[in-house]
């Protein structure tokens, strides 16, 4: 393989990946006990969604729990959230989008 060729082979591999722009924010909404992020990519598919919880309004924020993305992504709370303040961040699948999302909307889970 040619100096050019291998050049061109490694350069190809990282503007790819950089490309892809990161998924849209979910929105985060409470259903009774649960916690329910929706998408607003429906190509994001084999993503995952992280619910991520603070004691504090506005963070700092720690992942509680990672799911498969659906849309809806529901999240059982069971009263383990209570208090909490919660955002959702769904992770880009590799193929339409990389990296992370920004943050969703904050709720505050109090039962």
């Amino acid at each position: 393989m040619g100096r050019w060729a291998q050049s061109r082979r490694r350069a190809s591999a990282g503007v790819a990946g950089e490309l892809l722009p990161p998924p849209a924010a979910p929105v985060l909404t409470c259903d009774g006990w649960n916690l329910v992020a929706v998408s607003n990519e429906p190509l994001n598919v084999g993503s995952f969604t992280q619910l991520l919880s603070s004691a504090d309004e506005g963070g700092p924020y720690s992942v509680e729990d990672i799911l498969v993305t659906n849309s809806p992504t529901q999240f059982v709370g069971n009263g383990g959230y209570d208090g909490s303040w919660l955002v959702a961040r769904e992770l880009g699948n590799g193929l339409q989008f990389s990296g992370s999302s920004p943050d969703s909307n904050e709720i505050h889970y109090v039962l």
